[in-house]
């Protein structure tokens, strides 16, 4: 009994101590708390200048990297003369990617300039030079479409006695006396002069030995997307970010719902810091003016009444260039957390000290325990007995699955045979190489399906003195194409066989007219949209004329290293006929003996390869088979298709691919 009565009396000891203990921390704590504010404010702001200045390292890193690229190839002679054929490959793919680029420009002392100006939806070529007739400043300008390989101009004209002169710009000043290699020079942020952008320019000098002097090379870079990260990016509750120029006028708007109007946005960028309407960033930029330069950590300051915290740092540009990065945030902000932590300090505190009243009272009731514990031991057993069955039932349903597995690998087999069987019926259906060379004797088809089956099909029959040509293109590959290809090749022999048509555009009309019959015989809820483009062509032998009819897919006529292009109509087949379009069109040609005729489907041009993964492009199609169309047509197919592996490499092909060639 007395040694209960000890134990009893120890632990009532260590009760009281632990609490008295935890009540000491606990005031403790709460005293700190008081004195938090300053430093949470400072941990906060510290905290987000740093991700602004990540986002300003992530805006004009790229740049400064592009503009030192161009410079060492200006080092190496590789602008040659400032012609437009010599600078756009280089600077052309900078500004296509990098669009916060506007211009790029490379001056020299003589007052020479070639420059590239990316417009909304073309390009400005500028090429400024001294008339040596009237010894002025002339501009020879050329607005251009497209890409380096395929542009169009637009318009070309000459601006005579500019007053522009680039060696008494600011940046041309700049650039050209600088001191170190690679180094940069920023002039003030400005608005572009054309619109109402806020935009700056940075530039760099280089000297080769083309050049009698320094050239100098700039970008005109936009500065409105600095805006979209200070107005989404958050600090504390109600805290804002907004970024200025050294002469204290904005480029960064703060997060405010003033500035949801593109308006309201242009007429307050590079406008005074102190007109922005609002709260706090007048009063923030004051108390900063005052603050010593040494003083580079947060400030306490008052406005509307309210305590509120602020920052104001640098993030340089350059040696004499810098924007200045403010920070507010209101003081509620940093109470509303304390009290937060307060009350969170508390209630651990209470659950604490609950628990510890718990563990006493479960020490003395420790012969209750013991008997919680021996049910709870037979609750196991009753657990594991239950698990155990469970786990019966999950190895039932292991072999369950595995059966269903293997019953879908059966299924699976099933239908690639059926697919494998369909492209072998689909073969048979199309003209073999023996019945081929005996409709069109001297001819190759390059046929190449996507998948199993395909939605491309070729189509070759003679009716009477006449060979008829055709290669279509159906909606899709696969299954679905397969599927129209057939319904497409049904109604071709329909036409020429059954109705006895004989020129391709009533073949065209008549195949039009069935597969809208076929397909949209439901109500429009329920129609179906799939269609197949193609081109179709006629000849008697030893005639010299043939005729084509198409719809979006062209044919070429080879003679001589000469190239002739038939392109076929837009409406698609399918679609019914109105007064705008009631028939398509039909192009003869009179061809000489030896030409070679090609007809294809959209999937050799449309297969992304070669080094660019881009796709290979009519152009580049004409260009082969002008090569090529001297040469047997049988090797002109093992061409078609090393050219076609070459240029594929690794990737994926992209559709069914066809290309049929002849020669008359």
């Amino acid at each position: 009994m007395k040694v209960r009565q000890i134990g009893d009396r120890f632990y009532n000891l260590l009760l009281a101590i632990i609490i008295v203990a935890s009540m000491a921390i606990l005031i403790s704590m709460l005293v700190d708390l008081s004195g938090t504010v300053e430093n949470l404010a400072r941990d906060i702001i510290e905290e987000t200048d740093n991700k602004v200045n990540k986002e300003l390292d992530a805006y004009f890193n790229p740049i400064k990297a592009d503009l030192l690229t161009l410079k060492d190839q200006a080092d190496n002679d590789l602008f040659g003369s400032q012609s437009f054929s010599e600078i756009n490959p280089y600077v052309y793919p900078v500004l296509f990617r990098n669009t916060r680029i506007k211009t790029f420009a490379i001056a020299d002392e003589k007052s020479t300039e070639s420059s590239l100006i990316s417009e909304d939806s073309a390009w400005l070529n500028n090429l400024v030079y001294r008339n040596q007739e009237t010894g002025q400043l002339d501009i020879s300008r050329e607005r251009w479409t497209g890409d380096l390989l395929e542009r169009s101009i637009v318009r070309q004209w000459i601006d005579s006695n500019s007053t522009y002169n680039p060696s008494q710009r600011d940046w041309f000043k700049g650039g050209v006396n600088l001191n170190y290699p690679d180094s940069l020079f920023w002039t003030a942020p400005y608005h572009v002069t054309f619109q109402e952008i806020p935009g700056i320019t940075v530039s760099t000098f280089s000297a080769n030995s083309k050049s009698a002097g320094r050239c100098v090379l700039q970008f005109d870079i936009f500065l409105d997307e600095i805006s979209s990260y200070t107005r989404n990016m958050k600090v504390g509750k109600t805290g804002k970010i907004f970024i200025l120029t050294d002469e204290l006028k904005v480029v960064g708007l703060p997060a405010s719902s003033v500035f949801e109007q593109k308006d309201t946005i242009i007429k307050y960028l590079l406008a005074p810091a102190d007109q922005l309407p609002v709260r706090g960033i007048a009063e923030a930029v004051n108390q900063w003016k005052e603050t010593p330069d040494d003083m580079v950590s947060a400030f306490s300051f008052s406005a509307d009444g309210k305590s509120w915290w602020g920052h104001i740092g640098k993030y340089r540009l350059g040696e004499s260039r810098y924007f200045l990065i403010g920070i507010i945030i209101p003081e509620s902000d940093f109470l509303a957390d304390i009290k937060a932590s307060r009350d969170f300090i508390v209630v651990g505190f209470l659950t604490i000290f609950i628990f510890i009243l718990f563990v006493v009272r479960a020490f003395r009731q420790k012969q209750k325990a013991n008997v919680i514990l021996k049910q709870q031991k037979e609750l196991i057993e009753e657990q594991k007995a239950e698990i155990e069955a469970q786990r019966d039932m999950v190895v039932e349903q292991k072999d369950q699955i595995e059966i269903q597995a293997a019953d879908l690998q059966v299924k699976n087999k099933n239908i690639t045979d059926s697919i494998s069987y369909a492209s072998r019926i689909q073969s048979a259906i199309l003209p073999g190489p023996t019945r081929r060379s005996l409709r069109l004797p001297d001819s190759f088809v390059f046929f190449r399906p996507k998948d199993i089956v395909s939605g491309d099909f070729y189509w070759i029959e003679k009716f009477g003195d006449k060979t008829f040509v055709a290669a279509v293109d159906c909606t899709g590959h696969g299954v679905p194409g397969a599927f129209m290809s057939m319904i497409g090749q049904a109604a071709l022999n329909q036409a020429l066989h059954e109705n006895h048509i004989t020129e391709p555009h009533k073949i065209l009309n008549f195949l039009s007219q069935k597969i809208y019959d076929t397909l949209q015989r439901n109500s429009a809820a329920h129609s179906v949209k799939d269609g197949m483009d193609l081109t179709i062509c006629s000849f008697a032998e030893g005639s010299g004329e043939i005729a084509f009819a198409g719809v979006r897919n062209p044919a070429y006529i080879v003679h001589n290293g000469e190239i002739r292009v038939f392109k076929g109509d837009s409406h698609p087949i399918g679609e019914p006929f109105d007064e705008e379009f009631s028939s398509y069109r039909q192009e003869k040609f009179q061809i000489e003996k030896e030409s070679c005729v090609y007809m294809l489907s959209d999937g050799y041009i449309d297969q992304f390869g070669g080094p660019s993964r881009k796709k290979f492009l009519a152009k580049r199609f004409r260009e082969l088979i002008v090569e090529i169309a001297h040469l047997p047509l049988q090797e002109q197919e093992e061409r078609l298709a090393s050219e076609f592996i070459n240029w594929k490499r690794m990737i994926e092909q992209y559709d069914d691919v066809m290309v049929i060639g002849f020669r008359m």
